[in-house]
């Protein structure tokens, strides 16, 4: 018997079809099978409907990853003290966090509460509202750190899941089901066979890679299984130990959505879309979503400055300004993971990497084998043409970073940096941190002073006169006492 060819392939493609089919049915059915167990584990399928509302107080002590002052280990740590709270079926969510970390001190907070949302700044006592306000986005990060919260999750997004297999993990079998959130990408859950607790779970995330979760020491409360300690690690890092101090189940918290009536209110921020803003002749701000770079047109080329991500975006409206231009040069301001975001972008476009001698290596992981040049700056570089003169200079060492490249344009007395102050979009300028503090010290120390103040996060520009405001102003002493169960009534700042 002859078969045709066409056939034959219809027939291996109906057959691999059929196997596919079964294959995924398999899957599934296992992924429900390990979610009711799950649920069982957790407290069984009453008590997590019944879950309601969940207060949490917590303590974090964070390792810098990447985020140092120094390119290499050991980070430095940080610390934060705070409280969330969630209430699922009327979406209600709210977070206060007080601590510091990299140069920065804060003290904030956010209700999500339909019309009444706000984000809160203690240390400038305001009240921002939330022009947009998204449950899920901000319930998020607490809901993947909270296993009752995830197995709530998976069982209502169910028709979402999938079994990827069985694995060892930390020296105990477990079994792997990954789901899709409301918002983000997949998060894949480890339950430990034996017990069928959440002890692990990861994601990957374009720009930070691989995050991880490690949900430790349970504890029975109202019936409802609660870890009292998890641990965030990136690619492999310890990120952050954070300690469960309290945990209050189906407790009223209408206080923490009270909006205190000392607090001054702001105008609302709607959505920070891309823009471009000629500073100067040539001299461009362009960027959204809280990510700014700086490029001046050299006359034949371009040089970009700042390697926040984006860069895509903003290279677009640079070409409606300046044409096809090549971007020559592009500066990394420094060393931390999301200011070298954009090294491969312009690595693409042809640009020699400008980075401080002491970054080089970082600089060059973030290519990821791209091949293109690096350019070092030692402590200084001027760049010139016939329409400016470019300096480069390495202020450090900073409370954020122990070297930090910045662009100054002498003669319209303009200067970018990153990370040390911004002018805010709307509102008071804020009190300065100690970051915004070493960045005016090292100003004076290599004798500049700008006219014009440029930031990487905001597209306000400032002035010294701003600089000096915010070096001027009192931090408020907001600290209310939170008062929400017998287990909880200690939270004070």
């Amino acid at each position: 018997m002859i078969v045709k060819p066409g056939i034959y392939l219809l027939g291996l493609l109906i057959a691999f079809a059929a196997h596919g089919e079964n294959f995924t049915a398999d899957k599934v059915k296992r992924a429900q099978q390990i979610i009711e167990q799950a649920i069982d584990a957790h407290g069984g399928q009453a008590a997590l409907d019944a879950l309601q509302t969940i207060v949490v107080e917590h303590e974090t002590h964070g390792h810098a990853v990447n985020q140092s002052l120094k390119p290499d280990k050991p980070w430095d740590k940080n610390y934060t003290k705070g409280i969330s709270a969630i209430d699922v079926s009327n979406k209600l969510f709210v977070t206060r966090n007080k601590g510091y970390s990299g140069g920065f001190e804060f003290d904030t907070a956010t209700i999500i509460n339909g019309e009444q949302s706000f984000t809160i700044d203690y240390r400038t006592n305001t009240a921002q509202p939330v022009k947009e306000p998204d449950f899920d986005t901000s319930s998020g990060p607490f809901a993947r750190v909270t296993p009752a919260l995830l197995v709530k999750l998976i069982k209502q997004r169910a028709h979402t899941a999938l079994y990827l297999g069985d694995v060892q993990h930390n020296g105990k079998a477990h079994s792997v089901v990954s789901f899709s959130m409301a918002v983000g990408p997949s998060i894949s859950l480890y339950f430990d066979q034996e017990t069928s607790l959440l002890t692990h779970s990861e994601r990957f995330l374009d720009r930070a890679g691989l995050v991880e979760y490690e949900f430790l020491d349970y504890d029975m409360i109202d019936g409802v299984a609660f870890n009292k300690r998890f641990e965030l690690y990136v690619n492999g890092d310890l990120d952050m130990q954070r300690e469960n101090q309290s945990i209050s189940v189906n407790k009223t918290f209408a206080n923490l959505t009270a909006i205190d009536p000392t607090l001054t209110k702001t105008d609302p921020i709607g959505p920070d879309e891309m823009r471009l803003a000629e500073l100067s002749a040539g001299i461009y701000h362009i960027g959204g979503n809280g990510t700014y770079g700086m490029f001046i047109d050299m006359g034949d080329h371009v040089v970009a400055i700042g390697g926040t991500g984006g860069a895509e975006q903003r290279i677009k409206l640079l070409r409606g300004a300046v044409g096809d231009k090549p971007i020559r040069f592009a500066v990394m301001t420094h060393h931390h993971s999301d200011h070298i975001m954009a090294a491969k972008v312009f690595a693409k476009e042809g640009a020699t990497l400008i980075a401080a001698e002491q970054h080089k290596r970082v600089v060059k992981q973030a290519l990821d084998g791209m091949d293109t040049k690096i350019r070092t700056v030692a402590a200084h570089e001027t760049m010139k043409s016939k329409q400016h003169t470019l300096q480069l200079i390495d202020i450090g060492p900073t409370a954020h970073s122990e070297h930090i490249l910045v662009a100054w344009l002498p003669k319209q007395g303009i200067l970018f940096s990153a990370d040390h102050f911004n002018v805010p979009r709307t509102g008071p300028i804020r009190p300065a941190v100690q970051s915004t503090r070493t960045f005016a010290q090292a100003l004076k120390r290599v004798k500049l002073k700008p006219t014009v103040l440029v930031s990487a996060h905001s597209p306000m520009t400032g002035t010294m006169k701003d600089l000096q405001q915010a070096l001027d102003a009192n931090v408020m002493s907001s600290k209310p006492e939170v008062n929400i169960s017998s287990a909880a009534r200690r939270y004070q700042f």
